[in-house]
């Protein structure tokens, strides 16, 4: 029983610190993209990161464009949602 408490108390102090996680600071990217989304190309991995995610314009090396130029040029989407 101990043991479930203390499971179930890490939920609750994880859960806030879990929620931030999401909460990066917006980048404002200069281009549109009608009818398509603007994504960050990281040009070193060729992997593409969308606004709201982590690495969304903060990659050392990459560049702004519309996800269908991306997917055109064979850059794909991150797995891991960062």
């Amino acid at each position: 029983m101990r043991i479930l408490i203390l499971g179930m108390a890490w939920l609750f102090i994880a859960t806030p610190a879990l929620a931030r996680h999401k909460d990066y600071a917006a980048v404002d990217p200069g281009i549109s993209c009608p009818n398509d989304r603007v994504v960050w190309v990281n040009t070193r991995t060729k992997i593409y990161h969308l606004e709201g995610e982590r690495w969304f314009g903060r990659t050392k090396q990459g560049q702004f464009e519309c996800e269908r130029a991306a997917k055109k040029e064979g850059d794909r989407e991150t797995e891991n949602g960062q």
